[in-house]
């Protein structure tokens, strides 16, 4: 080959390989700059969906702040429901309370000084029964006072110092558990009341007893009302005051005799204290003419009657059961 052409094909092969390094060194920029262009284009891509989750964490932070507003708003109706319910009911229980005391009769007899006797204690197991009279002034009146039973603890004491401030006179007295277990209850409760009677600083010119039975008082007439506490108003009053300083007696011996819970059933026959009766045996303020423990010979007829009415429940099943069955297989 001639040199001069091998030289001219040397020439023209360095400078096709120029041309490729020259047409790649051109390609990199743009192959960089699209490179470029696709990362710019996914972070606005990811710039947009940051944006719409954060759209759409705000719209679901504003519906939860609606929920949340709303629910306020429904509680808010509710507290006010309810105050206004307990509104109403108060005024219920006001309004009851106060027809219950103009239901109550200020005297049996109008022309004469009257007083009403009540009593209290008589169906407990222990200690005394209390009585109380009471003289009102005509024109006394408690939106609380009613039969003592009908009254909470606190009513109860609330009306008493009412009562022993506003009464022209009062007297409470009491009957020992010896006395009921020696005369019976009816004639303790009697005595207790006439003991009361005779405590008054004035003496009434009629009496008003709770009840169907009483002995009449000396040279005091007297009228018995059956009921007579939810009636008159100076029975009630009695029965309040009967009931007050009983409760307050036996509180005042639970502290000696803690094991039958006196505090809290005032000797009154729960299950707590005759099993306290049934583990401790009976104290002296226990009513020994009383059924203290539960009768066994009435345990045994409650037992017996139990099962008698089983036998008959299965029999009367039974029978059904063969005159359905008779019926289908006819």
């Amino acid at each position: 080959m001639n040199p001069i052409d091998r030289s001219s094909g040397s020439r023209r092969t360095e400078a096709e390989s120029r041309s490729t390094e020259a047409e790649r060194l051109n390609t990199e920029p743009r192959s960089r700059r699209t490179e470029a262009e696709i990362r710019d284009t996914e972070a606005r891509r990811l710039s947009t969906e940051a944006e719409s989750r954060n759209t759409e964490a705000e719209r679901l932070s504003t519906e939860a702040e609606s929920r949340n507003t709303e629910a306020e708003s429904r509680n808010t109706e509710a507290e006010s429901r309810s105050t206004e319910v307990r509104s109403r009911s108060t005024e219920a229980e006001r309004l009851s309370t106060e027809s219950r005391s103009l239901a109550l009769r200020p005297f049996a007899k109008s022309d004469c000084l009257e007083a009403g006797c009540d009593e209290a204690g008589r169906g407990c197991l222990a200690g005394p029964v209390f009585a109380a009279a009471v003289i009102l002034p005509c024109d006394f009146s408690h939106p609380l006072l009613n039969d003592s039973k009908q009254m909470s603890s606190k009513q109860r004491n609330l009306v008493r110092n009412v009562i022993e401030r506003q009464a022209v006179a009062w007297a409470v007295a009491r009957a020992e558990a010896e006395e009921v277990d020696r005369i019976n209850i009816l004639n303790a409760s009697i005595l207790a009341m006439h003991r009361a009677i005779a405590l008054l600083s004035i003496a009434p010119e009629h009496l008003i007893i709770d009840g169907n039975r009483f002995k009449p008082y000396p040279k005091i007439p007297h009228t018995c009302f059956v009921k007579g506490d939810c009636r008159f108003a100076s029975i009630a009053a009695a029965s309040v005051l009967a009931k007050t300083h009983r409760d307050a007696y036996m509180e005042q011996q639970a502290l000696l005799f803690p094991q039958y819970e006196w505090h809290t059933n005032k000797g009154y026959p729960t299950e707590a204290h005759r099993a306290a009766i049934a583990k401790w045996g009976v104290s002296p303020l226990h009513r020994k003419s009383f059924h203290l423990l539960p009768d066994p010979l009435l345990f045994c007829a409650r037992i017996l009657f139990f099962f008698c009415r089983l036998a008959f429940l299965v029999k009367l099943r039974t029978f059904v059961f063969f005159f359905s069955y008779r019926n289908l297989t006819t």
